[in-house]
């Protein structure tokens, strides 16, 4: 069963009411809307544009965006405009709230670009079919999800993506989509028809709606999906791949990372942590 969700919640310059983080541990996903400045929302989607016409790259290798899409990995080492996404009030202190760790680094960012789906009117039963939407998580619940160490209503996740976007978004503008709730569910898969058959009666696959500038934080024990965009308009997001300090990057370093003047932007570029769990510290 699809469901829509509206929940009206924003971002404070502190990061997430516990209402908010009790959202997380309950569905595995919290949405923040006005989040984005309309002009870095701007400066974001004209310098997309901007850098698909200069970098060579084509449509995604995922079958099931069925070429709608074009992705580009750790954009801000090209464009660093978008370092200025992760200077927005609140969103890193949000971030260290959910993951649980004080120098969380990002190992990943995702840049995209959603054509409006080329068959929606021709093929709409084909491109409707959330079995093949490619439903797919990165880590099971077991790896990554532990209890809040004071709240027992709350959840750490270690590793969480934060999908900002550019314009609205709903079910028809292209939206995330969740299996709500999936992050406590411990199956594992090969293939994402696999996945929907055994979840599609256990949990409501749901879709939030929102303005420009909101942000979706979720933890990647979620089974989620990139939704096909049925509407007229094409789609501008900033997937940011936050975690614990010892993930290794997937990817380079930035070439700025050495130079940057904002402390926490050189955390969260830093080198990689180890960890040793017998002493609970860190080392390099």
């Amino acid at each position: 069963m699809s469901t829509t969700m509206d929940i009206a919640t924003t971002l404070s310059r502190d990061g997430l009411s516990r209402e908010q983080q009790r959202h997380f541990a309950e569905h595995g996903w919290v949405l923040l809307e006005q989040v984005i400045d309309p002009d870095l929302c701007r400066a974001c989607r004209d310098t997309t544009e901007r850098m698909f016409t200069r970098v060579t790259c084509g449509s995604t290798k995922d079958p099931s965006d069925r070429g709608n899409n074009k992705a580009l990995r750790d954009a801000h080492q090209i464009e660093p405009t978008f370092f200025d996404l992760y200077k927005v009030p609140g969103l890193l202190a949000a971030a260290r709230q959910l993951i649980g760790h004080d120098k969380i680094r990002c190992v990943e960012s995702i840049t995209a670009m959603t054509n409006p789906d080329r068959e929606r009117h021709t093929r709409p039963e084909v491109v409707t079919d959330q079995r093949a939407w490619g439903w797919h998580r990165n880590f099971r619940p077991r790896n990554i999800i532990t209890p809040h160490p004071s709240d027992p209503e709350l959840i750490s996740s270690a590793v969480i993506a934060v999908g900002m976007y550019f314009v609205p978004v709903s079910p028809d503008h292209g939206v995330t989509a969740f299996f709500d709730g999936s992050h406590r569910y411990e199956g594992c898969w090969a293939e994402c028809h696999e996945i929907y058959d055994e979840v599609e009666n256990r949990f409501d696959v749901v879709q939030p709606t929102a303005g420009t500038g909101s942000v979706i934080m979720f933890s990647e024990a979620i089974l989620h999906s990139p939704a096909p965009v049925l509407s007229e308009q094409r789609r501008f997001a900033h997937f940011a791949f936050l975690t614990v300090p010892w993930f290794s990057r997937v990817g380079q370093e930035p070439y700025l990372r050495p130079y940057l003047a904002d402390e926490d932007l050189r955390h969260l570029f830093g080198p990689c942590l180890s960890y040793d769990p017998a002493l609970d510290s860190e080392v390099r």
